[in-house]
């Protein structure tokens, strides 16, 4: 067996709200967190991802920044999923509802697991 290989990808709007966390975020700690992960981004392997594929929204009333990321990241990994057929999409998060909605699913590929 080869060598192990995989991509890991955020999602767009992900992204987008690192990118507005380290220019404005409310409690200091978490523009620190946001800029050092951005500063780092490149050297950690994680690359922004702009795949999207449409997902029927689990709350459509929930426009709040919570529903919206939650959505951003459930279509990456859902486009991610149908990109690349026979490989494994590993949804990570310590988010309860999010791994819960993409568990709830059923796609083929995508899998979710609580991060350590």
């Amino acid at each position: 067996m080869g060598p192990l290989r995989g991509v890991c990808a955020a999602s767009g709007g992900a992204g987008a709200e690192l990118e507005r966390l380290a220019r404005e975020a409310i409690e200091p700690q978490e523009e620190s967190t946001a800029r050092a992960f951005l500063r780092h981004q490149p050297s950690l392997g994680f690359a922004i991802s702009a795949a999207r594929a449409w997902v029927e929204e689990v709350n459509a009333s929930g426009h709040s920044l919570r529903a919206r990321l939650e959505q951003a990241v459930a279509e990456c990994a859902y486009a991610l999923a149908q990109q690349q057929p026979g490989s494994l999409v590993v949804v990570v998060s310590n988010d309860r509802p999010l791994v819960g909605r993409i568990q709830e699913l059923n796609w083929g590929s995508p899998t979710s697991a609580p991060s350590l």
